[in-house]
């Protein structure tokens, strides 16, 4: 007999750090999102929207009881609540206010259809749940690509080219393993590297921190390190996750210094 969802929170899957693209027709690869890990789930008429660690969302975000008119009635769905700017890109920083004006719960797997839970289910399966969802409103269904000859490597550069957050591998044979982090789902970031100029030096506790900007002047953050940079360095190589809406880095870490400038 198959089980029963009884409405409560299920701890989500977790994943762990890929190393690089790749191609395997055992995947799908899926778009990764700059937001909050969140599960939305309706029992009967009332919904319930849980954080990665199951606090109440609706709570804080009283603008996703929209949701309730979008999922079905005994679903449970696991997802990622969104700010999208009006470019329609993910705005992180958007999900600091209590109304974000264009917030979002973008759904990528289906834990419960019609009160059986799923979780043993391949992810197939899961994904075939998926499909039956209608979206609208605030709820979308996250965009991807099964794997095969070069469809994980263009679908990642197709994501870096857009300078978005990543991608997610999922093996298709896998179960859901709730609160457990697995190789089966595998995060794939997209760091980009850009060179920048070092107009401060400043002490910290542990190694210093280095004041950055651009080129044309721009401020572009901070990043720490062990040590200050050799005598006459101004320039430095970093990586990034991409940049907050005021143009700062997010997830920086300095791959290699300049050449000394008195050189």
């Amino acid at each position: 007999m198959s089980e029963r969802w009884d409405g409560d929170f299920v701890p989500p899957m977790l994943a762990v750090a890929g190393t690089r693209p790749f191609d395997d027709p055992s995947f799908r690869f899926e778009l990764k999102w700059d937001g909050w890990r969140a599960l939305a789930g309706r029992q009967s008429k009332r919904l319930k929207v849980w954080s990665r660690s199951g606090h109440d969302m609706l709570a804080r975000f009283p603008d996703l009881e929209d949701l309730g008119r979008r999922i079905p009635s005994d679903m449970l769905l696991d997802g990622e609540l969104v700010s999208l700017g009006d470019d329609g890109r993910p705005d992180f920083l958007g999900l600091g206010g209590r109304h974000p004006p264009h917030l979002a719960f973008v759904a990528f797997d289906v834990l419960a259809e019609e009160g059986v839970l799923l979780l043993a289910e391949p992810l197939s399966a899961r994904l075939r749940a998926l499909t039956r969802l209608n979206g609208g409103g605030r709820l979308f269904r996250n965009p991807g690509v099964e794997g095969g000859q070069d469809r994980g490597i263009a679908f990642y550069q197709a994501v870096a080219d857009l300078a978005l957050e990543g991608v997610m591998a999922k093996r298709l044979a896998a179960p859901y393993l709730p609160g457990q982090r697995s190789d089966a789902w595998l995060k794939l970031p997209v760091w980009t590297r850009i060179w920048l100029r070092i107009v401060g030096v400043v002490p910290r506790q542990r190694g210093v921190s280095l004041i950055l900007t651009g080129a044309d002047g721009a401020p572009a953050g901070q990043v720490t390190c062990d040590a200050a940079p050799p005598s006459g360095v101004a320039t430095v190589l970093v990586e990034t996750r991409g940049r907050t809406s005021d143009g700062r880095l997010r997830h920086a870490r300095i791959v290699a210094f300049g050449e000394e400038e008195s050189r």
